[in-house]
Order: structure tokens, then C-alpha cells, then sequence
């Protein structure tokens, strides 16, 4: 029979033992809740989160409400945010007012209801502006964007390299100096968004709406942009070189200094399109159509490429 000392050492023995492995458990646990904690704030209280340089990847965020949240320089590469909401947060206090002419006394609609902004004068409505998602140099690779609502999203620097961005809506977003090489953006909805310097090179972009959208030094060689929507487009000293533009609307784009070499314009709307300066070599223009008031590099003359001349 054991003494009671000798049973006394053995329970502190155990309970030694007990204790010497619940720390690295405990431990492990501590870094398991860090690792998550991160998934589960941006999955469940996501709207204006901060999640700055927060490592989310393949994160599944499908359908989740990041309006207003700061995820700058955050990881999401392989992230899930198919049909989420990474606009303006209009829970948050105004950043200020900013007014807005409008011809019209009834304020703007969107969808057929009419957004919150206020008339204060026959034709100037001022509405409180509100901070957007900040994905500021955040690295998207390969995630799943489609159907998501990114308006006035930031996304300046943001790597978005093979993202899934079809039917995606960036309207007014600022995509500037962003890496979008390879990206699917078939069906976008960015009208009046920045991409200056962006880097689209091997993107899709087929029938995308880019109404007034800035892609200034833009490089978008060998990208496909059939059917594209791009009037009034700002794309000085942007490269498209190997471009598909077919059937693409471009008038009134902005077009000056641009490389265009063997770029494939065919049934393309060039009415009042500027391509002063632009290098058109070996450019495909059968069946474009321009106007007199397209503007041609000196001594071009797009009937013997094809072009056709409207009235």
C-alpha cells in the first residue's frame, strides 16, 4: 500500500505534468484566436471595421457588408467576396458636405429610389461624404470579386492580379497605379473611376461599362476589350498595344500619344475620339467608324485602314 507522502508526490507529479502541458496549449490557442479573430470581425461586424494589414486569405466573405472599412495593405488573396459590399459606409459622420449641380429640381435617383441628398436651391443638392473601404495597397490575388459593390472604394496600389471582378460595380473607385494584370473584369460597371498608371495588361474587359473613366498611361497590352463601353474615356499615353477593341463605343475618348500597334479596332466607334499622336501601325480599323470631328495623327488616313466615314 502506498503512504500518503508517496501518494501526495505522485498527485503533484501529475498536476506538474498537468500544468506543464496546458501552457503551450493555452499558448496555442491564444495564437489560433489571433490568427481568427480577424476572419470573424471582417465575416460578422465588418461595416467600418478597422482591419488594416489584417491577414484574411481565401477568407470566405461571400456576400459580407465591408462598407466603409479600413483594410489597408490587408492580405484577401484567395478571398471569397463574390456579391459583397465594400462601398461608402453611410452609418459613419460626414467627412464634410460636398454640393453638386444638377439641371433638374428633383434629386438624383439610383435603382429607382432617390439617394440621400439634400436640395438646398433650385438645382444644388449637397450630400454628406462619407469614408469608403480602404483597400489601399491591399493584395487581392486571385480573389473572387463578381457582383461585388465597390463603389467609391479605394483601391490605389491594390494588387488585384487574376481577381474574378465580372459584373463587379466600381463606379468613381480609385484604382490608380493598381496591378490588375490578368484580371476578369467581363461585364464591370466603373464609370467615372481612376485608373491612371494601372497596370491591365491581358485583361478582360468585354463589355464593360467605363464611361469617363481615367486610364491615362494605363498599360492594356494584349487586353480584350470588345464591346466595351468607353466614351468620353481619358486614355492619353495609354498602352494598347495588341488591344482588342472590337465593336468597342470610343466616342469622344481621349486617345492622344497612345499606342494602338496592331491593336484591333474593327467595328469600333471613333466619333469624336481623339488619336492625335497616336501610333496606329498595323492597327485594324475595318468597319470603324469616325466622324469630322475625329482627330487622326498627321498624314493618316483611316479609309485605306478600313475606317468608315460617317455623317
Amino acid at each position: 500500500m502506498q503512504t500518503p507522502m508517496l501518494k501526495t508526490k505522485v498527485n503533484r507529479s501529475i498536476w506538474t505534468l498537468c500544468a506543464l502541458l496546458a501552457v503551450p496549449l493555452l499558448v496555442g490557442l491564444g495564437f489560433l484566436f489571433a490568427r481568427l479573430k480577424p476572419y470573424w470581425v471582417a465575416k460578422y461586424h465588418g461595416k467600418g471595421a478597422d482591419l488594416h494589414a489584417a491577414a484574411l486569405p481565401f477568407a470566405p466573405l461571400a456576400g459580407t457588408n465591408l462598407d466603409g472599412a479600413n483594410l489597408h495593405g490587408a492580405n484577401l488573396r484567395g478571398a471569397n467576396l463574390a456579391r459583397a459590399s465594400l462601398g461608402v459606409n453611410m452609418n459613419a459622420p460626414p467627412l464634410r458636405m460636398v454640393g453638386r449641380y444638377y439641371s433638374t429640381k428633383a434629386p438624383p435617383v439610383s435603382g429607382g429610389c432617390p439617394l440621400p441628398w439634400r436640395a438646398t436651391a433650385n438645382s444644388l443638392y449637397l450630400y454628406p461624404l462619407r469614408p469608403s473601404a480602404d483597400l489601399t495597397g491591399a493584395d487581392l490575388t486571385g480573389a473572387d470579386v463578381t457582383g461585388a459593390w465597390m463603389g467609391d472604394a479605394r483601391l490605389t496600389g491594390a494588387v488585384l492580379q487574376g481577381a474574378n471582378l465580372q459584373k463587379a460595380d466600381m463606379v468613381d473607385g480609385d484604382l490608380r497605379g493598381a496591378d490588375l494584370r490578368s484580371a476578369d473584369l467581363r461585364g464591370a460597371h466603373f464609370p467615372g473611376a481612376n485608373l491612371n498608371g494601372a497596370s491591365l495588361i491581358g485583361a478582360r474587359l468585354d463589355a464593360a461599362y467605363a464611361g469617363n473613366i481615367g486610364l491615362v498611361g494605363a498599360k492594356l497590352a494584349r487586353a480584350s476589350l470588345r464591346s466595351a463601353m468607353l466614351a468620353n474615356a481619358f486614355l492619353a499615353g495609354a498602352d494598347l498595344t495588341g488591344a482588342d477593341l472590337t465593336g468597342a463605343d470610343l466616342r469622344r475618348a481621349h486617345l492622344r500619344r497612345s499606342s494602338l500597334h496592331r491593336a484591333g479596332l474593327a467595328g469600333a466607334n471613333l466619333k469624336h475620339a481623339d488619336l492625335s499622336d497616336a501610333d496606329l501601325q498595323d492597327a485594324n480599323l475595318t468597319g470603324a467608324r469616325y466622324d469630322r470631328r475625329t482627330r487622326w495623327p498627321p498624314g493618316f488616313d483611316p479609309r485605306r485602314h478600313g475606317g468608315v466615314f460617317v455623317r
